[in-house]
């Protein structure tokens, strides 16, 4: 599953496996960018891989992110954020619960 997600929209991912995904760019699994919310809760991110940044997730230009009780093994990236990379100017960012 690769999910790329843009502006104007309300997505949660509860519940699932979100593995070995590979994107020529950013976000190996999940990409977002604009003014949208995500919430990715209770969630196995594992054996993603991104020739950018953001390994697994990759959330750009205005997106917010809550990321709760997640799980993120073997990710990687050839930019930033081997697992998770937030590219914000005043970033929405939380990591919580893992």
């Amino acid at each position: 599953m690769q999910l790329y997600a843009f502006g104007g929209l309300s997505l949660t991912i509860i519940n699932v496996s979100i593995s070995d995904n590979k994107a020529v760019g950013a976000g190996g699994a999940v990409f977002t960018s604009g003014t949208l919310s995500i919430v990715i809760e209770t969630v196995n991110i594992s054996g993603n891989s991104a020739g950018g940044s953001g390994g697994a997730v990759c959330s750009s230009n205005g997106a917010e992110m809550l990321i709760s009780h997640a799980w993120a093994n073997n990710n990687a990236a050839l930019g930033f954020g081997g697992a998770v990379r937030d590219i914000q100017v005043f970033p929405e960012f939380c990591l919580a619960g893992t």
